[in-house]
Parts: C-alpha cells; structure tokens; sequence
C-alpha cells in the first residue's frame, strides 16, 4: 500500500485525511466497488483525486455541472497534476476529441465527463476496449427514481459500467436513505459494494423553521441578515425571477448581493461567484443551480425562502452552511401555499393515463422528436419523464410485444414516481410544522437514530 500520508501532503498540501476520507480510498486502491455517503463538506472529491494518481489506468468521473468539473480540473492543475480533464457540451469540439484521444492513448489519468455523454452517438463505443481503473459517479443519487434528484441521463451509466467494465465503481452522494443507497449499487451494477456512511449530524448548525406569509418574507429575510453573525449567506428562492427581486430588495437595503440562476449568461453567473467566493458581496441569492460543489467555507446562514421539495434537497443545500465548523444558521421560510403549489406542480410533471396511450401509439410510426409536437402542452419534464418511462420498459416500439402491456408498465413507473415525491415533500411539510426537535426529524429520514432534544433548533431552545 503506498504511503497514502506522504502523498496527501506532497500532492494536495494537506496535513491529514478528514473522517472516512482513508478507508474508501483504500478500498478502492484495493480494487473493490464502493458507495460512499458522505454529508456536505466532509470532501469527497478526493476519495477519486488521490487514487487517480496511483492507480495503473485512467479515472473516468460522471459530474452533472460543468461549473463543478470546470472548478476542479483548474484546482488540479493549479497543485500541479497532470492528464486532468474534461468532456463536456461547452467545450470546443476539437478539446473534447483531443481529451477522448489522451484517454485512448493513456496519457489522460482523470476525465470528467457529463451523464448525457453516454447516450451520445459513438462516445461509449470510442472508450469500449480500454482499461479503465475507476469509474467514479458524483451525485449518485440521481440514477434513482427514489431521489431527490432523479435525473434520466445518470440511467445509462448501468450500461456505460456494463461495456467499459472498470476495476472499481465509486458511487459518492451527500443525502441519500437506505432505499436509495440500494437503488443506486443495482442501477450501477457495483458488486458487493463497501458502504461508508458517515454521520449526517452537523452539530454546529442551527435548524429553524417559520411560517410567514409571502408579502413579508422580505422583512423576515432583512430581519435575520441584520443578525450579529449572520453574513456570509446563501438564500435560496424557488423561482429565478425571485431571485432577481430579493437580490434588489436586499441592495436597496443596504447589503451588497448577487444574484445568481440558470436564466443568466456564463459570464454573469461567474462574475456573481467570484465577488461572492471572494468576499465582494455578503449575499448570494440565487435558486439551486448555485452551491454544488462551491468552496467557500465560511458561509453563516443558508435562508430558504420556500420549501424545497424534499428533506434530501433541503439538508444538501442547508449543509453548505458552517463548512468551517463555526455557528451556522439553517432557516426555512415557508407557508401552506407553498406546499399546496408544490403539490399542484408535482402532479403537472406527470402525464395523463390517456396522454400515455396517445404517445405509445405515435411512437409505433413517429420517432420521439417528431411526435413532440403533437404534445407541446406537457412540459420539456414531463415529455422526458414520459418517453424514459415508455422507451424504458424493455420493449422496442419498432416490435411490440404482443405479450406486454408496456403503457401499462410506463404508467406504473410513473405513478412510483409521483407517489415519492408526494411521500417525500409530506415529509417536508412535517419537517417545517414539527413542534418536535428539528434534527431528530431530518436525521431519522436518513435512518439515523439521533437524540431527540439536540438544542440546537428552534424547538429545543426556542429561536434567538
């Protein structure tokens, strides 16, 4: 076993492994398969960086953000490793077939690459054949219906494990229950896979819920970031024109912010990250396409203005508060509107038994892109959601078989799918109106037994 120290502090600069961090790089050195869970902040992305640099074979890495690999292939090359990158859609086309060209002539040691990388024409095909040493998926949560994340692109990664057949799968995720730590070994094919799960408890965050009307949320906002403490803070809004509108609201007010969301250029997003990262602005308020994977430790409060829509997304997003391991406050802002919207939006995501019908009969003449049009009230989502759900079920629409119902089994999958997200934001709704200790309620969601007074929430000492 190489002196994994020695290394830790001549290639990254650290003095010492965080909790967990050793095992689950030993283990994969070892050559096993490994799911690891890990809260926010604990560093998971070295549990892939250092063994890349010992392992014989290159490391391939699934990330869901290019911002995220872009931040960490830089930080690679700026501790001075190399045959560090990336393959995504924003990169030049030349890049990416010149990356892809290093994986197959083994110069390149660690490639991040996109999910929906692997439903692209020739890319799996051009990695058939080589060895590969790890196969490393970020975000695993989001192979599985059951998450709070479900993203339909992570799907083919069974497949991309199945052709490529890596030496060792690695499956790192921050919030995830039992159920879906199982799903995630079967959708990926891992064998007898090590599981790490480190506590999820963050001692030093404070947990408060409040009811509030919409019309004065911005008063309690201000209220709270006037706060001795209080800044530096993230507030999390539902929707991007929100973001805009608090942002304003809060520079009118005297506190320098940005405003960050999918809806803006790359140029101004990164600008908003850079005077946020750097200490230019107090306030970053944006909707969830900020935070993952951002490097700031320091940060005081993460105020949500509505509930997400799941205690999974809630404590991942609230997590990235107190990474320093100083006090931190964790507020949500909420009302019983919100989750009446939540809940009217949950069931527009999904379509109609009849709307099913119509779709698996267009698809026995028609390809999904052209049969679109026939179907432009159901949103991008749910027209996704329902062609995964359709082309998913082991039929091909070319042959059907007469033996299978598939609109049938479609629908099944598909009202799995809403019955969790129901379960799930009805979890986040008692979260947010328990008189009980607030941690006790998020920790044994994740199948953790914590105490049932932590005083440290706002039901167990009252809010301060």
């Amino acid at each position: 076993m190489p002196k994994l120290q020695e290394i830790l502090k001549d290639r990254f600069g650290l003095s010492g492994f965080r909790p967990g961090q050793r095992p689950v790089i030993e283990a994969i050195l070892e050559g096993r398969d490994v799911l690891a869970q890990w809260p926010t902040g604990a560093g998971k992305s070295l549990a892939f960086q250092l063994p890349a640099l010992l392992l014989p074979h290159p490391t391939l890495v699934v990330s869901p953000l290019v911002a995220l690999m872009h931040d960490q292939v830089q930080r690679m090359r700026q501790l001075g490793l190399e045959g560090i990158a990336s393959i995504t859609a924003h990169s030049p086309p030349e890049q990416n077939l010149r990356t892809l060209q290093g994986l197959q002539e083994g110069h390149s040691r660690l490639v991040f690459v996109a999910p929906e990388r692997f439903s692209a024409p020739g890319f799996l095909d051009a990695l058939r054949g080589l060895p590969l040493s790890l196969l490393a998926v970020d975000e695993a949560h989001c192979i599985t219906q059951w998450g709070h994340d479900f993203r339909p692109d992570y799907l083919h990664l069974g497949q991309a494990v199945d052709a490529l057949k890596p030496r060792s799968v690695l499956a790192l995720t921050a919030s995830a229950t039992p159920t879906v730590r199982q799903q995630i070994a079967r959708r990926l094919e891992m064998r007898q896979p090590e599981v790490f799960v480190l506590p999820l408890d963050r001692p030093n965050l404070h947990f408060e819920a409040l009811q509030v009307h919409h019309q004065t949320r911005g008063q309690v906002l201000l209220s709270h970031l006037r706060r001795r403490g209080a800044l530096p803070a993230v507030v999390y809004t539902s929707r991007r024109q929100d973001a805009e509108e608090v942002a304003e609201l809060l520079l009118g007010s005297g506190l320098l912010s940005e405003c960050y969301h999918a809806g803006l250029s790359a140029e101004r997003r990164r600008v908003a990250q850079e005077r946020f990262l750097g200490g230019e602005v107090a306030v970053m308020v944006a909707t969830v396409a900020f935070g993952m994977g951002i490097d700031k430790a320091d940060v005081r409060s993460v105020v949500h203005l509505a509930p997400p829509a799941s205690l999974e997304a809630y404590y991942q997003e609230a997590g990235r508060a107190g990474r320093d391991g100083g006090p931190a406050r964790c507020l949500l802002l909420h009302s019983r509107a919100d989750f009446a919207l939540r809940r009217t939006f949950a069931r527009r995501r999904y379509p109609e038994r009849e709307e099913l019908d119509e779709m698996h009969s267009g698809l026995k003449d028609s390809p999904p892109a052209e049969l679109r049009g026939r179907f432009r009230s159901l949103s991008p989502e749910c027209w996704r959601m329902s062609m995964t759900a359709l082309l998913g079920q082991g039929w091909n629409p070319e042959q059907l078989p007469a033996s299978r119902n598939p609109v049938r089994a479609a629908w099944m999958y598909l009202e799995g799918l809403r019955r969790s997200e129901v379960d799930r934001l009805d979890e986040m709704e008692r979260y947010a109106r328990t008189p009980e200790c607030r941690r006790h309620v998020l920790l044994a969601w994740f199948g953790e037994s914590p105490a049932r007074t932590c005083l440290n929430c706002d039901n167990c000492r009252g809010s301060s």
